[in-house]
This record gives structure tokens, sequence and C-alpha cells, in this order.
């Protein structure tokens, strides 16, 4: 297997150990085992996309997308055909399911979705007041397609009213926002195991408020606080501690925003980098430490609004004309993703909101007039599938494994390799079946016959790594298995698998 390096030849047997008497699971990495080359991979892997409309079946009159998971499901907001208000709603290859408000509310929205298909957002009593109307939101989750109020998970914590529910991962954890009494700052909360907790905020006095970006599979949390003279910073929270990511010696401005993070805890929004007082903001990286300028258009501002495990960003931007076009970074360079669609699509994208592991990007788009939620689809889609399931290890947290890229004979791919033991070391081997070897009760290799290479693995502090590799062009097309296997001092085995990564090379 090219991956792996050498021939894709298969070891015979499944007994635990090679032909050779290695056993299967050393650490130790033969001398014919080629070094996979790892980078900080910024850039996508080059590919055309398809554009395609998210509401499948036309059953709404214009709707807007926020959050993709890698299940397929998108949550976001629509007004059906023949209904008063927008709801919210999850797009997926079954159609538009549309969400219901709670009773007397008349407007929702659906702002993230989990692998279990729970949703959360808000559902909206809209109050006419004289020629005014009065929103009064409700944080609102949906188990199995029925709407709760936050509130009825509610046990204990911090006694903030929840106003909105923002991001919602395969933990169960919530973020959102909410108030302790009516006209207070708004601050951001998150509710695990019945209990909410006040997140905090930058603002030295009494009075700051915050606001949440997004959330990731280990629970750690980016957003927008209120900062020293109440101008708005980009924060990071994790561990009970928030931590201003406005450095004022690189962001020169006042302002900064941050609005999605990675598995692998790479950070994306925007800041200000001129000292004009002019709060433009320039989409941003934050990436262990360091803070890369993303770039403009032609016009003064951009906007990072999704990352993906791979580096694969995403957000708007404003064009020579001022208008919003939606962007990628790829290779250090901002692309206009209109130019990345058949010319005469009819589409004119605005902004990307987000993007999967796979590639797929999901955003807002202008089609014939309408506002309607878009999905780009890559070229290559397809060609790597998640099957079967891992097994946890340290923390409960079950290493990912995903690709992405065109796997062909020279063609270059991206693995991504997260939620392992920070520091640790492991193996990725590779299979041409579905065979399966048990290394602990529950854990399992299940990519056996194994071929007869393997490759080592370094985890960096966040327990994850990111490889990309050139194919060989003489790799025979067909169907290959991934699997990685790590230490995992916290687990009871002291090893643990990720999940298999099936690999179709064409």
């Amino acid at each position: 297997m090219a991956i792996v390096g050498g021939q894709a030849h298969a070891r015979p047997g499944v007994s635990g150990h090679y032909a050779d008497g290695t056993p299967l699971l050393s650490w130790e990495t033969s001398e014919n085992a080629m070094i996979l080359s790892a980078f900080l991979c910024l850039a996508a892997i080059p590919q055309a996309y398809r554009v395609a409309d998210l509401d499948r079946d036309a059953s709404a009159l214009g709707g807007v997308a926020w959050r993709v998971h890698d299940s397929g499901q998108v949550a976001g907001s629509a007004l059906a055909i023949g209904a008063p208000d927008w709801q919210g709603v999850i797009y997926s290859a079954a159609g538009t399911q549309f969400l219901p408000n709670l009773p007397g509310d008349e407007v929702g929205s659906a702002y993230d979705v989990n692998a279990a298909g729970t949703a959360v957002g808000e559902s909206d009593d809209v109050v006419p007041i004289g020629h005014q109307l009065r929103i009064y939101p409700h944080a609102v989750v949906w188990i199995q397609g029925q709407v709760t109020p936050l509130t009825s998970l509610i046990s204990g914590g911090d006694p903030i009213e929840p106003l909105n529910a923002y991001a919602i991962n395969d933990r169960g954890q919530i973020l959102g926002y909410g108030r302790y009494a009516a006209g207070s700052f708004l601050r951001t909360f998150l509710l695990e195991n019945g209990i909410v907790t006040d997140l905090d905020d930058l603002h030295p006095g009494p009075d700051g408020g915050s606001s949440p970006g997004a959330m990731n599979e280990r629970g750690q949390v980016v957003g927008t606080s209120d900062g020293p003279l109440f101008f708005r910073h980009a924060f990071l929270w994790e561990n009970g501690v928030m931590e201003d990511l406005h450095d004022p010696a690189i962001l020169l401005g006042r302002v900064s925003s941050a609005w999605d993070i990675n598995d692998r805890g790479q950070i994306v929004g925007g800041g200000d980098y001129g000292a004009d007082f002019l709060d433009y903001e320039v989409a941003t990286l934050w990436d262990n430490g360091a803070i890369l300028n993303l770039g403009l258009l032609a016009g003064n501002e951009s906007w990072a609004r999704g990352i993906n495990d791979h580096g694969l960003i995403v957000g708007g931007a404003l064009n020579g004309s001022f208008e919003n076009v939606a962007v990628m970074w790829q290779d250090g360079a901002l692309v206009d993703l209109n130019t990345r669609i058949p010319a005469g699509s009819g589409w004119h994208l605005l902004i990307a909101n987000d993007v999967d592991n796979s590639g797929r990007i999901i955003g807002e788009g202008s089609y014939l007039g309408a506002l309607r939620p878009f999905v780009l689809i890559p070229e290559c889609d397809g060609a790597f599938q998640v099957y079967g399931a891992g097994c946890a290890g340290g923390g409960g947290y079950t290493p990912y494994l995903t690709g992405s890229g065109c796997p062909e004979p020279g063609g270059i791919v991206s693995l991504a390799l997260t939620l392992g033991a920070a520091g640790q070391s492991g193996l990725l081997l590779a299979g041409i079946g579905t065979g399966v070897h048990s290394i602990a009760p529950g854990c399992d290799l299940q990519i056996l016959p194994l071929l007869d290479r393997r490759a080592p693995l370094g985890l960096d502090s966040a327990g994850s790594a990111l490889l990309r590799l050139r194919l060989p062009a003489g790799l025979a097309p067909g169907i290959y298995n991934l699997q990685a296997a790590l230490r995992d001092p916290g687990a009871s085995s002291g090893a643990t698998v990720s999940n298999p990564l099936r690999v179709d090379v064409r």
C-alpha cells in the first residue's frame, strides 16, 4: 500500500503477529517502514467543486446554513413554502427536516447538529408593540426532531437565563449565551450533565459580556468578549480559564473575534491589524500561539468562519466592487469560491460558514435572486469513508481519523488524526479487508489482512497529527483501509485505536 510505502502485499493470517514474528502492534518500526512526511497544512488539497442547493426537495422559499457535521447533516433555517415565518431545519441527503418552534413562538433557527442528529438553536416569540416588534428568544434543543426548552435540561450551576443554544458536540456538551437578569450583559455558558457554567469575560470590571463562536470535541470554546475599554476581543476558554487572544503587538487595532476551532486546536476569526480606529477586521488564524493574517481580496475586510481538521479555512470577503463573496484559503492564498464553480450556474456565493473533514463547504448564496443554502461538493467526494468505530482512550476521547483530497496515483491526500493522547506515539496501519483483531475488550483493529508496511505516528500537544502525502504514480487502483493504533497511558490496555478509514484509490 503506497501510503505506507513499498508494494501492496498482504500478510497471511490474523494471529496477532506478522509472518516475520513481529507483534501486530509492536511500537518498533521495521527498517523498511516509510516515515510519513508530516507538516502543518494550512491549505486545501486543490480540487474543483460542483454546487448544489442544500434544500434538495425545494420545500423552502429561502434558507441559510450554519454548521455541517461529518455525518452530512447541516443545521440552518428556512422559510417553508406557505409558512408565515422562518424555522430551524436540518438539511441532509434525506431532504429538509423542518424543526418545530416552542408553542406560542413564531420564528426559529438551528445553529448546530451533532452525530446523533440532536440540534440546538433558538425559538423566538415575536411580539408587536406599536410600530415595532420585540423579540423574546428561548434556547432550545431538538431531540429526534422534537423541540425542548433548554431550561428543561438544567439541574444546577450558574443561574443564567439561556437565550440561545449555539453549538453542540458529539459528547453532548451545549454552548450558548444568556443573561442573569433582563437588560444585563450577555454571558457565554456551557451546559454539561445538567450544570450551567458561566465562562466569564475579559473585561476587568463587573459589567463585561461575551458571546460564543464555536466548541470542539474536547470542549474548548472560542468566541468574543468585552475586553478593556469594552472593545471586543477574541477568546479561548478551556479548563475553566478564558484567555485573551488579542495580542496588541500584532493586532494593532482595537477589535478581534473568534468564530471556529477545530479538534487540532486551530482557531479562526478576524482581527484588526491597523491602528486607525476604523475597526475593520481581516481574517485571522491562531495556531499554537502564532497569529497569522490571512489577507484580503480587493476590499478592506475578510472573515474566517470555519476550519476543518485538515486546516481548510472558509469564510467571506469584500471584493473590488465591495460585494460579499464566499472564500477559502488555499496554499496561503485567498480564493473567491465563485471562481471554483462552473460558469453559468446561476449562483453567486456570498459567504461560506463551515467545512467538514471531507472538504464539503456550506454557506449562503444568491440563486436566481433568492437567498439559498448551498453546498460545494469536491470532485473527489466519497473517496474517503469513515466506517466502524475506534475505542475510547484516556478522558473518554476516541481517536478520529479522516481523509481529504483525491487518492489517485500521483495525487496528494491529507490525513488528519485527532483526539489522541497528547505527545504519544503510534502506528498508521494499512489493510485490504475488514477482518477484526481484538487488542483489548471492545478495542479492535478492523482492517485485516494487513499490508506489510506500517508507519510511525507522533502526536502533538493537542493529541493530533496531520499528514500530507503524494501517492506513488504506480499505485494500483483499488480499495485500501487505514487505521491508527496509538499509545494511551490513560486507557486500561495502554493503547487505543482510531476508526477505520476506507480509501478508494481511483
